[in-house]
């Protein structure tokens, strides 16, 4: 088992010391994939301190289904690895080395074509979405924690949330940021999500625009993952309450009534939970072939009747099957091949960003980091979608820089 282990930090490796002329966010899935094999297997194999996780997901799981788990690790990263340095050497990367405050600068100024109308127009739409996919009442309290025929607004708010959050604290100053920050998240305490650990890697984003290389310190960084971990933390309590909704989680914590021990369980909920997600899919499953077309089809779920497949990739009501395992219950052809061509897709659209010195192309570094966890934690579906999103992303970029062509030029007086 630690021979795969060892040839996945091999291979992490590898990509820190020749990912030179690739993205620098594409590390980030390599280096999460290698926390989340070896915390996993020291949390089940060693320590067991992953038998503490919610739903049970070791019980009854063989050392030979832990090996094909870090089989799995390795082919994804390998696949993932590969893809960057084939995509680097095919479009090689206009190098910013050296510049790279300069070409922040340049994306500051890029933002500027959002004007504080179409910022604030953004952040109350995602609002919307967030609040309407719930219903505001029941997002205020509700009996169960996830009610009935959400729908798809709360995918679409989900994305635009933090897009509209690092836009806003670069157009908007003072505490109108502070205000729309705070209203976001409670929506997100509302929903009891872990998603409102993404808030304050949008608050680090919008220092980096902000600020350049002084914005940012070891320290700064350290405490914006500190509070995701706390907002995970918030996130896990609340699920545990009885009524569930903005008011009873908020009487929660007003009373105190958060178990502060959960902190080490969230870290280890994001990595081992994954882990041994995997291992339980691996050992329960047979094959999902049959519905991988139906995963990475980007036909809306009305149109394949998805909602009729969904449930049979569900551990349970609560957990659903991640896009790993999915995928490897395809075989480990499919694994390597999609993981490939993710990053294939990243290399391009981000060296398209960077050639044109884009503002989009951090918000695709926020969806690439929120693939990297859907992919441990969500379905394939869910995952592929955000890959989907990238490419419309790549689209809107080359038509926003196609209509500036048609602008009328300054003319100096």
């Amino acid at each position: 088992m630690w021979f795969y282990i060892a040839c996945l930090a091999l291979t992490v490796g590898v990509a820190i010391s020749s990912f030179k002329h690739a993205p620098s966010i594409a590390i980030v899935l390599p280096l999460m994939y290698l926390v989340v094999s070896v915390v996993g297997f020291l949390g089940i194999a060693v320590f067991k301190f992953g038998e503490d996780l919610p739903f049970l997901l070791h019980e009854g799981v063989s050392e030979f289904i832990y090996i094909d788990v870090n089989k799995i690790y390795f082919v994804a990263v390998l696949g993932f690895v590969i893809g960057v340095l084939v995509a680097s050497r095919i479009m090689p990367r206009k190098s910013i080395g050296d510049d790279k405050w300069y070409f922040l600068d340049s994306i500051r100024s890029r933002v500027v074509y959002f004007g504080r109308a179409s910022t604030l127009f953004l952040v109350l739409l995602a609002w919307a979405c967030l609040i309407f996919s719930y219903g505001f009442y029941d997002l205020l309290s509700r009996e169960e924690y996830i009610p009935e025929n959400i729908g798809r607004l709360k995918t679409v708010g989900t994305i635009l949330a933090p897009i509209a959050l690092v836009l806003a604290g670069v157009r908007l100053r003072g505490g109108y940021y502070y205000v729309i920050a705070l209203v976001t998240m409670l929506i997100f305490f509302g929903y009891g999500s872990r998603f409102m650990a993404v808030l304050p890697i949008c608050f680090l984003a919008v220092r980096i625009l902000s600020g350049g290389n002084n914005a940012i310190t070891k320290r700064f960084v350290v405490f914006q993952m500190f509070l995701s971990i706390c907002f995970v933390v918030l996130a896990i309590n609340a699920r545990r309450c009885d009524q569930h909704g903005l008011i009873p989680y908020l009487e929660m914590v007003w009373a105190g009534d958060v178990d502060s021990s959960l902190f080490l369980f969230s870290f280890n909920y994001i990595t081992t939970y994954s882990y041994s997600l995997t291992a339980r899919i691996l050992a329960d499953a047979g094959t999902v072939s049959s519905y991988l077309y139906l995963s990475v089809t980007p036909l809306p779920g009305s149109v394949i009747n998805w909602g009729l497949y969904a449930p049979s990739l569900r551990v349970n009501e609560f957990v659903p099957y991640n896009a790993l395992s999915e995928l490897a219950l395809a075989g480990w052809f499919v694994v390597f091949t999609y993981y490939f061509i993710a990053a294939i897709v990243l290399v391009f659209i981000e060296e398209m960003f960077i050639r044109r010195r884009s503002v989009m192309v951090v918000f695709l570094y926020l969806l690439f980091c929120l693939f990297v966890f859907y992919t441990l934690q969500y379905n394939l579906r869910n995952a592929t979608r955000l890959i989907y999103y990238m490419i419309t992303l790549s689209f809107l970029g080359a038509l926003l820089a196609k209509g500036r062509q048609f602008m009328p030029k300054k003319v100096a007086v």
